[in-house]
């Protein structure tokens, strides 16, 4: 669940997106900018630390994403001078959140023991997208344990449809049986 600042500070900058028509730049840049800071851990120390002064980290930041949204910029220099740039991931998931709620959008989890075609993840999405009336979101990620067959996961909605449930299914039963 995300913190009270990151709920807050990602409000604010989410109206502000939409004041400005920029709600998709600003999504795609602040999503942008977080997968870079998390695929580079020295780049999270340096931020982090709290000797560096925040004039040289926002000027380190800027340097890096010199092609920012001005309103971004100004976002993110507001968070190092609040000293609340430790909560960047958490703010960019929540705006992230707000995003898909206003466009009516979710995200379902989809966990196969294979990589799905192209033509299984077009019928699974409109199965799932006919079944919330949302418009879904693929996230694939591949998990052996399931053997084949699907899992999904939409919120606290689990469907599974995998062979290692229905095999251990079929386990409890014979066991009930059995006593």
């Amino acid at each position: 669940m995300a913190s009270i600042v990151a709920k807050n500070y990602s409000e604010a900058l989410f109206e502000l997106a939409q004041e400005e028509n920029k709600l998709e730049l600003m999504k795609e840049e602040l999503m942008q900018i977080d997968q870079v800071i998390k695929a580079h851990p020295e780049l999270q120390k340096v931020l982090r630390h709290p000797s560096i002064e925040k004039k040289d980290k926002k000027e380190m930041l800027l340097n890096i994403f010199q092609e920012m949204d001005i309103h971004v910029s100004s976002f993110i220099r507001l968070l190092i001078d609040k000293n609340r740039f430790m909560n960047f991931s958490d703010i960019v998931r929540e705006f992230e959140n707000q995003y898909n709620e206003a466009n009516n959008i979710q995200i379902a989890y989809v966990y196969s023991a294979t990589t799905l075609d192209g033509d299984e993840l077009t019928r699974l999405q409109a199965m799932l997208e006919t079944k919330t009336k949302k418009t879904i979101q693929l996230v694939c990620k591949i998990e052996e344990t399931l053997i084949a067959g699907v899992k999904v996961k939409i919120n606290d909605d689990i469907y599974d449809n995998s062979i290692a449930t229905k095999l251990n299914k079929m386990k409890e039963a014979v066991i009930k049986s059995a006593v």
